[in-house]
């Protein structure tokens, strides 16, 4: 396999994204290889060189990561993988939505495509039931309310061959043929959109669109938290993303953190 044939046009993506958004200079690069997209960033950030807001994206990935420190898998040619750094001027207890915010962004841009996605709770992304992109934010304090917000993205056009045998897996194989630099561009003005929207108004602003996208609204599931199970029927969410749940006990509200949700079969 020549690796080389699965390198970005850094140069491309410049392009498309200064069609379509012309008032947030952003910093956009790629690279070939690396371990992970956001690890690189984050890096960066704590370093204190970075400056402006900046976009990398990889076709090969090793070391991917996901929540809870789950690995992230990938493959070149068939999965997307990519970060965006953002400095948010405010306090990190206010960024516990942001992951909502971030697949929204992408489910409207997929829209773009003709793509009709699904949201779940806290920050997944479905088509047809099926995961098939997920999101991941590191946080580096740069000083007291000035935060910079490290946007991890991985996204599933094909499957990945390790991938193949598990359930509850997807990809988006419509998108599969289509110009890589152009989805990504596409992802980045919409992205920066949402997070401008967010900055200004918070998440109340977004609270309609998710509670009508959320594949699971008004299905039973279970919350899996610290080896607990806690079932209930899902209501929504609330302006603080956090999700109500009706129990046996009455309404409860779970905020995201280290928790799973599944659908009960």
């Amino acid at each position: 396999m020549n690796i080389y044939s699965h390198s970005l046009n850094t140069s491309r993506i410049k392009n498309l994204y200064y069609n379509y958004n012309t008032d947030t200079k952003i910093d956009i690069r790629t690279i070939l290889s690396t371990n992970s997209t956001n690890s690189n960033l984050l890096s960066i950030a704590n370093t204190g060189l970075l400056f402006h807001p900046t976009f990398l994206a990889t076709k090969i990935q090793t070391a991917g990561r996901g929540r809870a420190g789950r690995i992230w898998y990938s493959e070149p040619e068939i999965t997307l993988t990519f970060s965006l750094a953002w400095k948010f001027k405010i306090s990190l207890k206010y960024l516990t939505s942001l992951p909502l915010v971030i697949s929204i962004a992408l489910s409207i841009a997929l829209k773009k495509f003709g793509q009709k996605v699904q949201l779940k709770w806290p920050n997944d992304l479905l088509l047809n039931g099926n995961k098939f992109c997920g999101i991941l934010i590191d946080t580096c304090i740069e000083k007291k309310n000035n935060n910079w917000a490290i946007i991890g993205i991985g996204l599933n056009l094909g499957l990945p061959r390790i991938l193949s045998k598990k359930i509850n897996i997807g990809n988006i194989s419509e998108l599969l043929n289509m110009e890589h630099e152009k989805l990504l561009a596409v992802f980045i003005c919409y992205l920066i959109d949402s997070l401008k929207l967010f900055e200004h108004y918070g998440f109340s602003i977004f609270m309609k669109y998710w509670n009508f996208n959320h594949a699971y609204t008004n299905k039973t599931v279970d919350i899996l938290k610290l080896n607990k199970i806690q079932k209930g029927i899902v209501i929504g969410i609330n302006k603080n993303g956090c999700l109500l749940l009706n129990t046996k006990f009455g309404k409860i509200t779970i905020s995201s953190g280290d928790v799973s949700l599944r659908l009960q079969k």
